[in-house]
């Protein structure tokens, strides 16, 4: 299980989690997903292109610490005690 990614996480290559849901939170940010935009300051712009395959935001699969963006970048902070499993 890995922690939940928020709009506003920290992601590798000193960018961050641009996007998240509309209408689902965690810890009261919005949860983002697979598709969302990562900013990366080597890459420009890339999307969450992994994330959980059993726990979905709107029908979409949710993102996770360690997920990656398309550029290679991954998401490297999350929720402290929301956890997504594979």
């Amino acid at each position: 299980m890995l922690p939940a990614a928020r709009m506003g996480d920290v992601a590798c290559h000193c960018g961050c989690v641009e996007a998240g849901s509309c209408n689902v939170t965690t810890n009261n940010i919005p949860q983002t997903f697979i598709g969302a935009p990562v900013c990366c300051s080597i890459h420009v712009k890339c999307c969450i292109s992994s994330a959980s395959c059993s726990v979905f935001v709107n029908n979409i699969p949710a993102a996770r610490a360690g997920d990656c963006g398309g550029c290679g970048t991954a998401i490297s902070s999350g929720s402290c005690n929301v956890f997504i499993g594979h």
